[in-house]
Order: C-alpha cells, then structure tokens, then sequence
C-alpha cells in the first residue's frame, strides 16, 4: 500500500498529492476548517523518509491537524524490488519529532515488508520514541520485529495488543523499575491480544505482567487470536495462557503455514479448547494450500478441528462459529482465471471440496452444540469468477444440511482478495 492519509469516511489519498495541495494553502500558516484525517501511513518503500518530513511540516503548522491523526501506520521496507538497500527506519531522524508533536495518537503499528526490522539497528531517539509510545498508546501491532523491549508494556494503556512474528529483547532485571515512570495507581486491563508465530514474546509479556508493579492487567482479556507453525508452540502457548483462558471469550484460531511443505509439524492438534470454557464464539481458519496437496504428512487441519468440537460439543457455551476458507492458492499467482480450461479444473476441484465427507460430519457436531445460534463460512478468492464459489457454496450448504433443521442459522460470505 503506497504512503496514505486516510479520510475517516472517504477512503485514502496519496501522500504527495496531499502535500502538495495542503502546501499551497498554508504558505506556513495553520490548516484552517475541521480536521482531515485519522490515520497516517509511512510506508512506502523508497520514499518513507520524505514524507515524514513533510508530514512533520504540516503538523508543527497546524495543532488541529496534528490532533486529528489517532492511528500511524509505520512499514519498513530493507530492500527495493531490484534488491536495492532501501532501510529507512534505521537512518531517521524526524520520525522521532513527528510522534512526539501527535499528542492524540492512540494507535500504532510497526512491521517489516520483508525479513525481519531489527531493534538493534534503531537509532536511540526513534526506539525510544517507540517505547514511550508502547505506553500511551490504547492499540499496538508488531509484525516482523526482533529484540522488542517488553518491560514497556507492563506499564502501558494497552487495550489491544497484536504480536505477529516478534521476539523479544533482553531484558535486565532494572527494567521494570526503570520503565515505571507514571505513579499511577489504578491499573489497565488489556482486553484483546493476538499472537502470532510470537511464543517467546508473549511469555516475556506475561512474566512482566506477573510483577507487583505492572500497571496491565489480564483479568478482562476476552478476545484472543492464536496461531503457530510449530506443535511446541502451541502446546507453550496453551500452557502460558492457563491463568487467564477462563477470562477469554472470543477465540480466533489462525491456519499457520508450516515453514516446509514435509514439516512433521502438527501445531492444530496441540490446542486445547477444554481450556477456554466460557467462549462465546471461536473462529477458524483454513488454508487451501492443505486441502489442494496433501502431503504424506496428511497436514489437513479440518480433522484435528472436528475432533475438538467433539470434544466440547456437549458442554459448550459456543453461541457464533466461524470458518474462514481461503482458497487464494487455486489460481496460484494470478488474479483471474484465463482459460475455459482453467475454470473447468477450479470448477471440478471446488465440487469436490465442498462435498466432501467432512462437511457433514462437522454440521452434525455442530448441530450438538446446546447454545449455537449461527454459523459463518467466509470464503477468500484470488479471481472475480464468482458463480465458481457461489456453486461451492450452494454445495457446502448441501453438505451442511444438518445444521438447518436444528434452526442454527447458516450464511456464506465470499470475499476477493488482490495479488499483490
């Protein structure tokens, strides 16, 4: 996504227009009229650094311009597409100066494009605008860090929390003393976190989190995202949760592809829904990449799915469940269908699927859940050839048909994605 102010209700604008517009009408005087934006992306990959700079212009020429932006969307990007060097987080210096003149910002969100942004390699000023920031902020999302101070969070504002492919940084027993600067007594609750492929992180967070002094607090924590690659970490990531998955509510259960196609990897049989009593609804992903090549490794996740709702059918409090299909990987690369052929195959495969076996046997585990109001099926598509899963969809129906005389309500939702 190229660099972006976003219009609350108007979509998103490019940031040079922008710029270039909003420059000849303040000639250095205030952004006159109501605010424009909320959020802000800093992401393009070779042209980041300016229009931060540009960004911190507006903003020191107009404070109701600069209290108008709630979210900053911060990606770097290590290399161009022709393998050029193009970092640029590791070499700013008015990024520091830009978040701290946003007063109302209440959201952020860091992440690499590509590999992985190293801590490290921050220069002091912006990582430590970033671990102050760790503690005002209500949203935090990390994607693709590593060496992620911590201690931070234990004194924070935190409401959602997001971790996707984060490790931690070493952290010295001075921490949370030193990271305790705002005496406030009432604690915080965090009441959403998502972590992904982040096992190490989450157990840093937690062991912070356990101290007299942390000013967060997990008793709220109702929404919970989980996903990992690897058996070890899930069964880690079960046994950290097992203080608060009383407290948990919602559960989203992220398909994670494993790192090699033969991986003797099986992370979905490792969960343990049995733990998390008091869920209200739970949501599932499934990749299509696992029902298209089976592997003799058999890393199809719908059998290990099925047989933990049977095991918690009878005695489940279950009143939404979700199933989210993504079967972006039948057209591979591409964004349509292009021959006659093609569409016969996705076709015939799709007919297949949505016939299969399991389909009814997980619309009669279903049927058994005492409390389940509704069951919802998305589908994510690569291509625009919608009558294609529309017939997909008319079939899983078919095969779900137990579901519809038990009165549980059925919808089907057929979402397109882009090749990027």
């Amino acid at each position: 996504m190229p660099s972006a102010l976003t219009y609350p209700t108007k979509g998103e604008i490019l940031l040079p227009q922008l710029f270039n517009e909003l420059a000849r009408e303040m000639c250095g005087s205030p952004v006159r009229g109501k605010p424009l934006f909320s959020e802000v992306y800093l992401d393009h990959p070779t042209r980041a650094a300016a229009h931060c700079d540009k960004l911190l212009h507006l903003v020191q020429h107009s404070r109701d311009f600069a209290e108008s932006i709630k979210t900053v969307y911060i990606t770097e990007h290590p290399t161009t597409d022709d393998g050029a060097s193009c970092s640029w987080l590791t070499t700013e210096n008015s990024l520091p100066q830009l978040l701290s003149s946003l007063e109302s910002l209440s959201a952020l969100s860091i992440s690499c494009s590509s590999g992985y942004l190293e801590w490290r390699t921050l220069p002091i000023k912006l990582s430590t605008s970033f671990s102050s920031l760790f503690k005002k902020v209500t949203s935090l999302q990390l994607s693709s860090v590593e060496g992620v101070p911590i201690a931070p969070m234990s004194f924070s504002r935190l409401e959602h929390l997001g971790l996707n492919d984060v490790t931690p940084g070493k952290m010295h027993p001075l921490d949370l003393t030193f990271f305790d600067q705002s005496h406030e007594i009432k604690k915080r609750s965090l009441s959403s976190l998502s972590v992904i492929n982040s096992l190490s992180a989450m157990k840093e967070l937690f062991d912070c989190l356990s101290h007299s002094n942390s000013r967060l607090d997990l008793s709220l924590l109702h929404f919970l995202e989980i996903g990992f690659s690897k058996d070890e970490e899930m069964e880690g990531a079960c046994l950290t949760l097992s203080a608060v998955s009383q407290s948990i509510r919602h559960l989203d259960v992220q398909h994670v592809l494993p790192t090699a196609f033969d991986s003797r990897e099986f992370p979905l049989k490792s969960l343990n829904l049995h733990q998390f009593p008091n869920l209200l609804s739970l949501s599932h992903s499934v990749d299509y990449f696992y029902l298209a090549c089976p592997s003799e490794n058999d890393h199809n996740p719908l059998p290990s799915l099925l047989n933990q709702l049977r095991q918690i059918s009878n005695q489940s409090k279950i009143q939404s469940f979700n199933l989210y299909l993504d079967l972006t990987g039948i057209t591979a690369d591409t964004n349509s269908i292009t021959s006659d052929v093609e569409v016969e195959v996705i076709d015939t495969t799709l007919l297949k699927l949505c016939y299969d076996e399991i389909w009814g046997h997980l619309g009669q585990t279903l049927a058994n859940f005492p409390e389940l109001e509704e069951v919802s099926i998305s589908v994510e598509t690569r291509d625009a050839y919608a009558e294609i899963y529309e017939k997909f969809c008319l079939g899983l129906r078919e095969s779900l048909d137990e579901l519809s005389g038990s009165g549980i309500r059925l919808m089907f939702t057929i979402q397109s994605s882009t090749c990027q």
